[in-house]
């Protein structure tokens, strides 16, 4: 069975696409294999580090960091078992729905207002995480940034924070996000290998 390595990085980092490349987590944080990586920072990427293609054609010439928070929580995935883009964005939905049940039980005052659309999470129709995902010959990574502040994003960009939601203590948060992800993917391998296949 394949292990995940969980990280709690404590210095602030700017997310600013870079840590999306592969090898990452050892470059950064000498964490070698499978890994989840959190820290806590702003976030600021431009234009030419972005990975959605559809997103750089929507947002060229309308500002240079289209993505863009005064402070979020992020989470840098990676695995080596795969590099297929069906299984990266399929763990990116498991990520995210990770997130969003374990803020809605941190808010439970605040969880009506709260939807999940793809790879996103909303409140009252305002923006409250970004994520991405890719591969490369190697591995597959995911990013996903919660916003703890609302303010930093483009004026043009509806943007509301965990602290706008009354939700502290950001990086236990963090942990039971990169945990419940991480139980989740192994339960997956577990049930992988006790079923019988069909003839």
């Amino acid at each position: 069975m394949r292990s995940i390595k969980v990280k709690h990085l404590d210095e602030e980092i700017i997310y600013d696409g870079s840590q999306i490349a592969p090898l990452w987590a050892l470059k950064k944080a000498h964490i070698q294999g499978d890994s989840i990586i959190t820290f806590i920072g702003p976030m600021k990427v431009r234009v030419d580090e972005m990975l959605d293609m559809k997103d750089v054609i929507r947002e060229s010439g309308r500002t240079d960091t289209p993505i863009s928070s005064d402070e979020a929580i992020h989470f840098i995935i990676e695995h080596f078992d795969t590099s297929s883009p069906k299984v990266a964005f399929l763990r990116q939905r498991l990520l995210v729905s990770a997130a969003f049940e374990t803020i809605r039980c941190a808010s439970p005052s605040s969880s009506r207002g709260l939807r999940r659309r793809f790879g996103d999470i909303y409140h009252s129709g305002k923006k409250l995480s970004v994520s991405v995902a890719s591969v490369s010959p190697a591995c597959m990574k995911i990013h996903m940034g919660i916003n703890v502040l609302s303010s930093g994003a483009p004026a043009y960009v509806k943007t509301i924070g965990l602290k706008d939601l009354r939700i502290k203590a950001h990086r236990a948060l963090a942990r039971r996000i990169a945990d419940l992800y991480k139980s989740d993917v192994i339960a997956i391998e577990e049930d992988i290998c006790k079923v019988r296949q069909l003839a």
